[in-house]
């Protein structure tokens, strides 16, 4: 079975899961049919808006504004265009993270999806293909799925931009959760290929975006391989320093 035919079996293994589990609160699981969370815990919740960094998108805390660099952006060159997200990553968001990570849970992906492209959809003019950051193929068969592939199926389903998965993660490496930004970097360098035919402008996708690491490398891969314009969008992103 190819690889096509394997993600297929996977997004048909989604929707029964959609189907079978009803809608959930992320946080407390109690049944919630109109959004993410129950009103109970909506509030607990902090959702990216102005003023934030203009390049990497993380929300400042103070009054800063809006098209201000944070300073990791001034400091350090992005690789990337721009990038996105939908919450802050802390405590509560994070079990948002880990539900999707664990489960694929369809319901929860398809509604930050659609946020995302009410918020962020006027950015996705002109994107040639939409790009999942990829998973080994060692934590594919060990989970079942990639899941930042899930949210790119998701987005490709509401926009009507196809998904490549011609961008390769080409050897195993190791969880980035304790490590620090430089293990991080050091961690992913050189650990991702792409295989396709050159694209111009393309949509980076991820469930998280905290030092940047992945997403950097995965950039660079693309830009050495002919891409002019990266966007990146994830569900939720530290705050900007």
């Amino acid at each position: 079975m190819n690889m096509n035919a394997i993600q297929h079996l996977l997004t048909q293994i989604h929707h029964l899961q959609t189907w079978l589990f009803p809608n959930a609160c992320a946080f407390c699981n109690k049944l919630n049919d109109s959004g993410i969370f129950c009103s109970k815990c909506f509030g607990k919740v902090t959702f990216i808006e102005a003023p934030f960094c203009n390049k990497c998108g993380k929300l400042f805390t103070g009054g800063i504004p809006h098209n201000s660099l944070c300073s990791a952006c001034i400091n350090n060159e992005r690789v990337f265009d721009t990038a996105r997200a939908l919450f802050v990553y802390d405590t509560y968001v994070r079990q948002l993270i880990v539900n999707i990570k664990q489960t694929g849970n369809r319901n929860l992906i398809s509604k930050c999806c659609s946020i995302i492209v009410a918020k962020y959809g006027v950015l996705f003019q002109n994107i040639d293909a939409i790009i999942p950051v990829p998973s080994h193929w060692s934590r594919i068969f060990i989970r079942g799925f990639n899941p930042s592939d899930v949210i790119a199926l998701e987005l490709s389903q509401l926009i009507g931009i196809p998904v490549t998965r011609k961008l390769k993660r080409i050897f195993h490496t190791k969880f980035q959760h304790k490590m620090s930004k430089l293990e991080r970097i050091k961690n992913v360098q050189n650990a991702f290929r792409w295989q396709g035919r050159q694209l111009k402008n393309v949509l980076l996708v991820d469930d998280v975006f905290t030092t940047g690491a992945t997403i950097e490398e995965c950039a660079r891969t693309l830009r050495n391989s002919g891409v002019k314009k990266i966007l990146c969008v994830t569900f939720a992103s530290t705050e900007a320093k």
